[in-house]
């Protein structure tokens, strides 16, 4: 394999690690709640 090649699987594998690690912490409803505050106060309703 070419070292590009090690960097992007690399780069991929770190990539996945914190996608899990977010999901066993619950970030990702904490990122929806977030966006949908700021949604609201834009528009006037929050």
């Amino acid at each position: 394999m070419s070292r590009k090649t090690v960097i992007r699987i690399a780069v991929l594998l770190v990539a996945i690690l914190f996608i899990v690690i977010g999901v066993f912490r619950d970030e990702a409803s904490m990122v929806l709640k977030k966006g949908r505050d700021i949604c609201l106060s834009c528009i006037g309703i929050g």
